[in-house]
């Protein structure tokens, strides 16, 4: 997916939702930002059926890549499933 950011005053959010691939709309003040898997039509409705300017498209940046990931759909991992730093792998303890 990638995100594309435009200047539009009074934003639709509900009409943006609606379009096919949008995952996200967030608007802040005049700005948009819609996160979507089809970028081109949500580029190409923002020019011809809005009054929306300044459009920016851009994939991910590199910290949503990293979260995508490594996102676990757990809550908070179990820490007495990691292994213990002071055992070797043969379960021996080792000593610092």
């Amino acid at each position: 997916g990638r995100v594309v950011r435009a200047t539009w005053p009074g934003a639709d959010v509900e009409r943006l939702t609606g379009l096919p691939g949008v995952e996200s709309v967030d608007v802040h003040g005049d700005s948009v930002v819609v996160r979507a898997s089809d970028s081109d039509a949500v580029a190409r409705h923002l020019l011809t059926a809005t009054d929306a300017h300044d459009l920016e498209v851009t994939s991910h940046n590199l910290e949503e890549a990293f979260v995508a990931l490594t996102a676990d759909d757990d809550t908070t991992p179990d820490p007495a499933s990691s292994p213990d730093p002071t055992t070797s792998r043969t379960g021996r303890k080792v000593l610092a």
